[in-house]
């Protein structure tokens, strides 16, 4: 069996991180500044889940994979077109799982070469947002969460500037802390920031499986329709690279029937009681994306 890996001098886009340029407007006084939008929403900080690359630098693992997810992981990396990928792997109780570990592994891997990433890891013991949203379940308050970690890390991103037509006031932030914001307000608060994304930018998203619920059904495909159609952004006309990750653990019902057959790979082994640290039978390493 042929063994690859991934190198993490295979950017998207051969030399594109290096063209990055943060476009600024014209100064406006009533249009609010990355710092104003990021003070707006500092109350949100609470809900960013994405030290998980902790682990792999703290264990000092060295990841290995299925040669059929290294090479997907392979493809999504060296493309030069925006591209959204999940990885679907076995359920597994562990944490961190298998998948969780290829998804920080990703993450560092674009922290070492220096791409803008935004990483989030679902979780049901995060900052609970029901007092002050009127969530009833412990999904809706998941999915509220990543919603509001993607908006709070998206301000790190934005241009120094911001955009007058996006209307991103203090009014728009303060209001999701209030209980009768809706959903609809959070998820165009998201869609109006990933508007404003760099020429080059990268979304993971781990354990999006376990948002799966009759109560966020409906939310959680509009969510994920809002991150697959930020693939078809245009930046002023300019070059655009946009790359999403998603991995679970365990099937997800709204990844699998939301995202087409060519956006999904299944991992059909289980890590087990396996090492990441050593090779096992038709696994290979994840070098390069772990650094």
């Amino acid at each position: 069996m042929e063994h690859g890996e991934v190198n993490p001098t295979d950017a998207p886009g051969d030399g594109l991180a290096d063209r990055i340029v943060q476009k600024q407007a014209p100064a406006d006084s009533l249009v609010p500044t990355r710092e104003d939008c990021f003070l707006y929403s500092r109350d949100l900080q609470r809900f960013v889940n994405n030290d998980l690359t902790g682990v792999i630098e703290d264990k000092g693992l060295h990841i290995f994979a299925e040669l059929s997810v290294v090479s997907a992981l392979r493809e999504w990396v060296t493309s030069e077109d925006s591209k959204l990928l999940a990885l679907i792997g076995p359920a597994e109780r562990s944490f961190p799982n298998q998948m969780s570990l290829i998804a920080a592994s990703t993450v560092k891997s674009a922290v070492e070469i220096r791409v803008p990433v935004i990483f989030h890891c679902c979780s049901m013991d995060g900052p609970d947002p029901t007092a002050t949203n009127g969530t009833k379940t412990l999904e809706q308050d998941a999915l509220l969460a990543l919603a509001y970690s993607m908006i709070r890390q998206l301000i790190n991103y934005i241009p120094i500037v911001g955009s007058a037509s996006l209307r991103l006031s203090e009014a728009r932030f303060s209001s999701l802390a209030k209980r009768s914001t809706q959903w609809h307000q959070v998820l165009d608060l998201l869609q109006d920031l990933l508007k404003l994304h760099l020429p080059l930018m990268v979304i993971v998203i781990d354990g999006i499986q376990i948002l799966d619920d009759p109560s966020t059904e409906e939310q959680l495909h509009e969510f994920i329709d809002v991150i697959k159609g930020s693939t078809k952004y245009d930046v002023e006309n300019s070059e655009v690279v946009f790359k999403v990750l998603f991995t679970t653990s365990g099937n997800s019902v709204a990844i699998l029937s939301t995202l087409s057959d060519q956006e999904i790979v299944l991992a059909t082994q289980s890590r087990g009681g396996h090492n990441s640290g050593r090779a096992r039978p038709g696994w290979t390493s994840l070098l390069g994306l772990s650094g």
